[in-house]
């Protein structure tokens, strides 16, 4: 089985819980709720690609720079008159080694195809979309860039599934405490 395949395989339930108690769509819908959950998401982008740095930075072919997301949630509230950080930022996530941190940037990575639905949601329903460019962070290259990632996740990640697995389920964990609980902070 692949290193994607047992990703998918072991995180389903997790992707699917954090699908459904998230209310992206919904909040994005609503002005002074998408303020607050690009807040949410910066909260935990910015501490979480901190802590990817180290582990992902030198790997060939994978561009880590080019993969960050703070710029455009950065940019994203700007656009909404946020000009200072209000979030407090979660505590970094502690990565082991580089096959967890692919794990736990597979996450991250694979929000950016979630991300274009959300747009195309939003456009669907009417709502704006100004502040919404993290969402389609990557534009017409998101399919290429997925899977350059997957690429290097099977190769990184060969023989080591269950640290990458491992690491899916710390991020998706660690996006859910900081989207689910911001939501309900919110309500």
């Amino acid at each position: 089985m692949s290193v994607l395949a047992e990703l998918r395989r072991a995180t389903r339930d997790r992707h699917d819980d954090l699908e459904a108690s998230a209310g992206i769509v919904e909040r994005l819908a609503r002005p002074n709720e998408r303020r607050r959950l690009l807040e949410a998401f910066l909260s935990l982008y910015e501490p979480a690609e901190a802590a990817l740095r180290p582990q992902l930075e030198t790997i060939p072919d994978f561009a880590f720079d080019a993969r960050l997301k703070t710029p455009a949630l950065r940019r994203d509230l700007r656009s909404l008159g946020v000009q200072a950080d209000r979030a407090a930022p979660l505590p970094p996530p502690a990565l082991t080694s580089r096959a967890h941190a692919l794990g736990f940037a597979y996450v991250l990575e694979g929000s950016t195809l979630g991300g274009r639905v959300i747009r195309k949601r939003l456009r669907a329903a009417g709502a704006p979309l100004e502040g919404t460019s993290f969402f389609d962070v990557y534009g017409s290259d998101t399919g290429r860039r997925w899977q350059d990632f997957c690429a290097v996740l099977e190769r990184e990640c060969a023989g080591r599934a269950a640290e990458a697995v491992a690491g899916a389920v710390l991020g998706f964990d660690y996006v859910r405490s900081g989207l689910v609980g911001e939501a309900a902070t919110a309500a």
